[in-house]
């Protein structure tokens, strides 16, 4: 971390003095995405039954068709209410995104556990990574002018 925050005095790439810092958290933060993002998903394969001899693979792949449409549709609902909104306070729709995609990944690692509910706790999951998918896909470049 010592390194990040002196990196950029000494090489002005015409960024705040902070970015350093900022720049490794957001490296730290992307790391544990991915690797939370795969237990996830790993716990999601279980909770369905995949790799066991009693498994369904047609029963698997609906769910997994029908999680996926209830994300599109999602996704396409959230944009529709709030495309308007997520510029004026992008910092903020940034955190809810990020809190909303750790909400995904829980539930995806309940999901073995409850694998009566597993059709609609994967569809709310699938929902909450859609619209954080919307809503950093939309604050990411305002964000990243405001940095520099």
């Amino acid at each position: 971390m010592y390194y990040f925050s002196k990196i950029t005095p000494f090489c002005n790439l015409g960024v705040s003095s902070d970015y350093g810092i900022y720049q490794f958290y957001n490296i730290l933060q992307t790391g544990c995405i991915a690797v939370s993002g795969a237990l996830a998903f790993s716990a999601l394969f279980r909770g369905m039954g995949v790799g066991q001899s009693t498994s369904n693979y047609l029963s698997a792949s609906i769910v997994w068709l029908l999680k996926d449409g209830a994300g599109m549709i999602g996704r396409i609902i959230f944009a529709w209410g709030f495309a308007a909104s997520l510029d004026a306070d992008c910092k903020r729709w940034h955190f809810f995104g990020d809190i909303l995609n750790d909400v995904a990944c829980i539930l995806d690692l309940i999901t073995p556990y409850f694998q009566s509910a597993l059709l609609f706790i994967s569809s709310i999951s699938n929902i909450c990574r859609a619209i954080t998918g919307v809503i950093h896909g939309s604050t990411r470049t305002v964000i990243f002018q405001v940095r520099s």
